[in-house]
């Protein structure tokens, strides 16, 4: 085994990688995928996922993607993160399962797309989009696609659950917004200069987010978020 420092964000923080997942890939490709993998692992906001979908798509050599949570019993997608348009992303009702080779969780719809799903056995399933040939995919493109993929599926469940979380407490769009910049420790000034309005607009969402999830102070609502956080890598570790 070989062990793969992440000294980009924490000496302390690393990842074990077989050595046969990595032969034949090129210095920059293995120190782009651990490094995508790291963040996908810690991931906490939409605009987090989507640059990291689109550093993936980068490695993958694709045109667009599409990662989120579709309820196979209602037939929606709960949750997603996407480059591609909404309107170009394929029915998940008429996939049909057919793995290829080594990569049992591949299900492809048609010439353009790959679908793979995670946990198919489950009502609620991770899914990841690509919109690319199949026949894009070669030895080099497989080895990154396997290596991340369980990342992939385990993070967006991770910021499903997450946004679930900020719907449960009855946050809008825009205090959800607001939440995630505060939880990052931006200061009302910041955030308003990030999301393009005034800081008394701020001031205002911020008062309504700590009545909304049940905190008096910036510091308290970062302390309630990071235990959330921590039951989650709890789940995802048992």
């Amino acid at each position: 085994m070989l062990t793969a420092n992440q000294h980009s964000v924490r000496d302390t923080e690393r990842l074990e990688v077989d050595s046969k997942q990595l032969s034949g890939l090129n210095a920059n490709d293995i120190k782009t995928m651990i490094d995508v993998v790291y963040q996908l692992q810690h991931m906490d906001s939409d605009a987090l996922g989507l640059q990291l979908l689109i550093n993936v798509e980068s490695l993958l050599e694709i045109r667009d993607s599409a990662l989120g949570v579709f309820n196979r019993e209602c037939g929606r997608c709960e949750y997603v993160i996407a480059t591609m348009r909404e309107e170009h992303l394929p029915d998940l009702n008429s996939i049909t399962y057919s793995p290829v080779d080594s990569m049992p969780f591949l299900y492809f719809l048609d010439d353009d797309y790959i679908v793979i799903i995670g946990d198919h056995d489950r009502s609620e399933v991770s899914f990841l989009c690509l919109h690319s040939n199949r026949a894009l995919l070669q030895e080099r493109h497989k080895k990154i696609f396997m290596f991340i993929l369980p990342h992939l599926l385990s993070g967006v469940s991770r910021l499903h659950l997450i946004s679930k979380q900020f719907q449960e407490s009855g946050l809008t769009t825009r205090e959800q917004e607001v939440l995630q910049w505060i939880i990052k420790g931006k200061d009302n000034w910041t955030i308003s200069k990030i999301l393009g309005i005034s800081e008394r607009t701020i001031k205002f969402h911020t008062s309504n987010i700590y009545k909304k999830i049940g905190v008096s102070s910036k510091a308290e609502a970062i302390c309630r978020h990071h235990s959330f956080m921590e039951s989650l890598n709890s789940l995802s570790a048992a």
